[in-house]
């Protein structure tokens, strides 16, 4: 009888307010582009929450609390004590992962259609944004700030209501006749101008305290202050399952195209002339309250249900990331908090009957100790706050609602043994307040306490990135997708080193981060990059791309094994076109190759070295009478192509003319060909450093074996001639119009047990380098000196263009150069100067070890995929200064592919956060190195086409890996051989066939 009652009143009060947003919301109307006013002339601002900047936990999460609490309580304290409060809100919604996901890949997608790959080739971000939603969830947190109108003092109340007077008057006699009509337009009456400039100094002061590092004190946050459109939309999307666009925003008073509320002509009606008010803008449907299982409010197809906090964890605030773990990706779920200032002030008749029958029963006696706790921390100086939770969570179906409110329930009731309620009396109004700073009610409770363990509950501490978007999408495992970028603004410096022991999943995470550069965000053309590598991994990323563009951009894709063969030979000496002088950066370049070949010349070596370098480019420079003749011999094809034009050879003719006379046809790649003859080689150095310039000033210079340095010279660049014959003859080896490529060092590169060996891979890379990355390095100011006038032009304009865009320069197993000082200096270099070239420079290798202590101290970003034993953990806390959070997070997670710890220095302050790589069956596919799945991927793409052969193996094998079905088919063949082919071969004929056969 009494719930039959119950129901009808609750049905009776549903149906008098229709459910109607408007008759629950406090929000009135924009007074500027980042303030709101509420319907008691409050001020409203809002503050993006995107989480922590580092990784949380231990000593620096209590730390990150306090900062927040501090901040709290002191702008709470200020002025008479009840000038502002607050209001938090979070939302996570695994239905809303795909949105934010694809949102994240857009401008990739994007890069790849203005490539012109067609919409079937795009396999790759389907499996991408597939793959990360089974991990992924959307998240967003925000905080309200207000500054009441209570706050003000009795004169200042006064003087404000004088102010509104008058303000009222001069809106009647400017729009006289006009009714202003709150049902149906925003109003636009505006709050007391006295209250602005408090707003305004307390937001501002928040968000720096917010986002101050937490060493100076500050909360270590990530945060923005939104503006009207942009906390609407967040606020919109605290309360609307239905999806809607990331653009979305309400319209404004003053908004350009403003519509009328109205459709009709209501004389003097502001609906006729003002926009709707907002939330009929923001809740377009009614609630329908249901008073069934549980209180439940209906909106359009989603069912709402929620619950109020009334008992807080037994600590007094247990962490919320505990709670977020306990839901994790099951169910959709949302909770806010308003916390009000003056906590003692509230359930006043609690305190009251705490302290008559304080004496009487067990639970009485707890309720007395409790209140005289408070008031003991508020006279001690811990500031106790009052907070109002509510949690709401929503499905399709009712009965779906219930099953997602149980859960809520009980994962919160096991947060540190909470109490809460679904019996609210309103469930309309407790979804509503799952967006803070909408309601103007709230059905929770208040419930005091210390703001010092009530901000331990506060959703504010979720991981999050710096990046919006970027070349790398990674997630959190909490299940926020984590974007990284390369070569963004928000670093000085672009400098990257990453190691991980054999077997971490290094190669995978590369591929993955080489694929998202090739496809960056607002790309017209495909970018520069250049991996040195040793081994095929690198080539992977290559042939899915290669496979992917259109046919007029594949060669600008390059997949380069070099080998011991002549055609490979690229000159180092090799100039800028029409240019007879090296670039500055070539002749550093040239110094640290030198060098590398005649490695005992001591500390003067390298000084030596530049000026032989220099000799020998002024004794075959134009205006030398030793400078080359032309011959024949040098390019047969070349010549008889020049004659046939009607150029006339002599004996005389030298290279720098023929040079000269192709580029003035316009035949410029004939005219860089014929330059490779006119520069210096390695065997010309010999001669240079026997000049009488050299001799005079170096004569009687020694070694520290006491031999003469020239002679030594002399002696390692002869021996080198024949020992690195790729490096001492004209360049004959061409990439043509590539733009990016893989350079595989495998079939070159020497031992890692010798000096020798480590001395010959360091050649080899910076060989590597001069053949793929010897246009990276370029500004017109520092090339304008050397150009002859007939290339001005034509070098100005290449220049530009090159050094207006980002390039790629990644130098991988690292570990095979470890300690050869040539070529440790030219990385150096490289990562000291990249950013003035657009250049982001990257080593990858084994050990932090493999890298010399300048390049790590030159780099802003860090991936430690493993460390491989507790030495290797000791120098990198040792060298990054990392917290015992960091440390513990990188040995307990940090254990196998899939997950690297990141460190980012950024203009925000430093970075830290533990990553996970997800992929799918076709990414898998495309970057697998194991023996045999590369075999069987190759005789597949063999045989269907690069792409299909991916899709079919992802559609038969979606683990990304056959190796376990060749286990099982070996196991059951046991000892029968006459089938002679090799695993791979066979799954690859049966794949092939069953396909065949379904086409057919």
């Amino acid at each position: 009888m009494i719930d039959s009652i119950e129901r009808t009143f609750y049905w009776f009060s549903s149906f008098l307010l229709e459910g109607d947003a408007l008759a629950h919301t406090q929000l009135r109307g924009a007074v500027d582009d980042m303030i709101l006013a509420t319907t008691s002339d409050d001020l409203i601002s809002f503050i993006e929450i995107n989480g922590s900047r580092k990784l949380v936990g231990g000593l620096e999460l209590d730390k990150q609390i306090a900062a927040v609490a501090a901040k709290l309580a002191q702008v709470m304290k200020s002025g008479n004590g009840a000038q502002h409060s607050f209001g938090i809100s979070f939302r996570s919604s695994p239905d809303g992962a795909e949105r934010v996901l694809r949102e994240l890949v857009a401008p990739s997608v994007a890069t790849a259609e203005r490539f012109g790959v067609p919409s079937d080739r795009l396999d790759y971000f389907d499996d991408q944004v597939k793959a990360l939603m089974s991990k992924c969830t959307d998240e967003q947190v925000y905080l309200c700030a207000l500054t009441h109108r209570d706050g003000l003092s009795p004169a200042e109340k006064k003087r404000a209501s004088e102010w509104r007077f008058e303000a009222q008057g001069k809106f009647i006699k400017a729009a006289k006749g006009v009714r202003l009509n709150d049902d149906h337009a925003q109003n636009p009456r505006v709050p007391s101008p006295m209250l602005f400039p408090r707003h305004r100094s307390m937001v501002s002061n928040l968000v720096s305290a917010l986002r101050g590092d937490v060493d100076a004190n500050g909360a270590g946050l990530q945060v923005r202050e939104l503006d009207c459109g942009e906390a609407l939309n967040l606020m919109r999307r605290q309360i609307d399952a239905t999806p809607f666009p990331t653009s979305w925003r309400p319209r404004f008073i003053g908004d350009r195209g403003t519509v009328a509320s109205t459709a009709g002509t209501r004389k003097g009606d502001s609906a006729n002339m003002l926009p709707p008010p907002l939330a009929r803008q923001m809740v377009t449907e009614k609630y329908r309250e249901l008073f069934v299982d549980a209180e439940i409010a209906k909106k359009g197809q989603w069912h709402f249900a929620s619950v109020v906090l009334e008992v807080p964890p037994e600590s007094g605030g247990e962490p919320f990331s505990d709670l977020a773990s306990m839901i994790g990706r099951e169910i959709p779920w949302s909770v806010s908090f308003e916390v009000s200032p003056n906590g003692t002030s509230f359930r006043q008749a609690d305190q009251m009957y705490g302290g008559f029958v304080g004496g009487f029963g067990d639970t009485n006696k707890k309720i007395r100790a409790a209140w005289l706790e408070l008031k003991r921390l508020h006279k001690s100086g811990d500031y106790v706050c009052a907070i109002r939770v509510v949690f709401t969570t929503w499905a399709k179906t009712e009965s779906g609602c219930v099953d997602n409110l149980s859960m809520l329930r009980s994962s919160i009731e096991s947060w540190g043994s909470a109490i809460v309620s679904n019996e609210t009396g309103s469930p309309a109004l407790a979804a509503l307040c799952a967006a803070a700073g909408f309601a103007k009610r709230n059905p929770a409770p208040y419930i005091p306490g210390p703001i010092s363990e009530l901000a331990t509950m506060f959703p504010m501490l979720r991981p999050a990135s710096v990046w919006k978007t970027g070349q790398l999408l990674t997630h959190t495992k909490e299940g926020r997708p984590y974007p990284v970028a390369f070569g963004s603004t928000l670093q000085n410096f672009w400098g990257t080193i990453g190691f991980a022991p054999s077997g971490y999943g290094k190669s995978f995470l590369l591929s993955m981060l080489n694929y998202g550069i090739l496809m960056s965000a607002g790309l017209d053309e495909v970018p520069y990059l250049v991996v040195i590598d040793v081994g095929p991994s690198s080539r992977l990323v290559m042939d899915l791309v290669r496979g992917m563009l259109p046919e007029r951009l594949k060669p600008q894709i390059a997949s380069i094994r070099i080998r011991n063969d002549k055609k490979y030979t690229v000159n180092i000496f090799d100039t800028q076109h029409g240019c007879d002088m090296p670039t500055q950066v070539d002749l550093d370049f040239q110094v640290s190759v030198v060098s590398s070949l005649a490695p005992t010349l001591g500390e003067e070596g390298d000084r030596f070295c530049a000026m032989v370098i220099r000799e020998a480019y002024r004794k075959f420079g134009r205006k030398s009478p030793d400078q080359r003749v032309w011959q024949r011999s040098f390019d047969q094809a070349l010549h008889d192509r020049l004659e046939q034009s009607g150029y006339a050879f002599s004996e005389k003719t030298r290279v720098w003319d023929v040079v000269d006379a192709l580029f003035d046809m316009g035949r410029i790649d004939d005219s860089i060909l014929a330059q490779r003859y006119a520069v210096p080689r390695l065997s010309d150095l010999v001669g240079a450093a026997q000049s009488k310039v050299l001799r005079d000033q170096w004569r009687s210079a020694i070694t520290k074996n006491g031999e003469l340095l020239i002679d030594v010279f002399i002696r390692s660049i002869t021996s080198a001639q024949s020992e690195y014959e790729l490096i001492s003859g004209f360049t004959k080896f061409d990439i043509g119009p590539a733009r990016a490529m893989s350079i595989d060092l495998e079939e070159v590169v020497g031992s890692m047990n010798s000096e020798e060996g480590k001395r010959r891979s360091g050649i080899m890379f910076m060989l590597a380098r001069r053949l793929g990355a010897k246009n990276f390095f370029l500004r017109w100011d520092e090339i304008e000196e050397i150009v002859p006038d007939r290339y001005r032009t034509y070098q100005r304009d290449r220049v530009e263009k090159i050094s207006a865009a980002i390039k790629f320069l990644e130098y991988d197993e690292k570990h095979y150069t470890s300690g050869v000082t040539g070529v440790d200096n030219q990385i150096n270099v490289d990562l000291r100067v990249g950013r003035k070239y657009k250049t982001v420079t990257m080593m990858f290798s084994q050990l932090l070890a493999d890298f010399p202590r300048a390049a790590v101290d030159n780099c802003y970003t860090y991936l430690v995929l493993g460390t491989g034993s507790s030495a290797s953990t000791k120098e990198l806390q040792e060298t990054f200064s990392l917290s015992e959070s960091e440390i513990g997070a990188i040995e307990k997670e940090c254990t196998g592919p899939g997950r690297v710890f990141a460190l980012f220095k950024t203009t925000m302050g430093a970075t830290s956060q533990v990553l996970h790589t997800t992929a799918g069956p076709f990414m898998m596919w495309a970057f697998s190195t194991s023996t045999d799945d590369a075999l069987l991927r190759k005789l597949v793409t063999e045989r269907l086409g690069y792409l299909e052969g991916l899709r079919a193996l992802a559609k038969a094998y979606p683990s990304g890996s056959a190796r376990k079905a060749m286990e099982l088919y070996q196991n059951k063949r046991g000892n029968d051989d006459s089938d002679k082919r090799t695993l791979p071969e066979v799954f690859a004929d049966r794949l092939v066939s069953d396909i065949e056969a379904v086409a057919a």
